[in-house]
């Protein structure tokens, strides 16, 4: 017998909403490797302050020595943890980045297929000041 849910009965409203807002404050909470594509990270964030406080927000962070990298030294740098050369080749991305908190702007983009998705821009903190700047990564 296969594994059984009751499920309930849902209705597309209930669907993935695209939030838009800026300044937004998340804690990482899940990081796992994306079983189709090596090498990229798929990663949960809760969203802990404002108006969409414990929504959840995901992303994609492709691997850090693809054409997407900026992505991944981005989201490094939000989470206060810079990405350097000199690191070690392999490391544990979770103990690194789970639990961490970073601020990102949400917006809207459209896919090739016409569907809308989550657009995340993550934003630098100053080490000195811990403040956020407006500087887009």
């Amino acid at each position: 017998m296969g594994l059984l849910i009751k499920q309930g009965k849902h209705e597309e409203e209930q669907a993935i909403k695209v939030i838009e807002e800026n300044g937004v404050t998340m804690q990482i909470m899940k990081v796992g490797l994306n079983s189709r594509t090596p090498n990229t990270l798929d990663i949960t964030f809760k969203i802990i302050k404002g108006a969409n406080k414990n929504k959840l927000v995901f992303d994609r962070v492709f691997d850090p020595n693809d054409t997407f990298a900026w992505k991944y030294t981005a989201l490094r740098a939000a989470a206060g943890v810079p990405y350097s050369k000199t690191e070690k080749d392999s490391i544990d991305i979770e103990a690194l980045l789970v639990n961490k908190a970073v601020v990102a702007d949400l917006s809207k983009t459209l896919g090739k297929d016409g569907g809308e998705y989550q657009r995340i821009s993550y934003k630098k903190v100053k080490a000195e000041s811990k403040e956020e700047t407006a500087e887009e990564t």
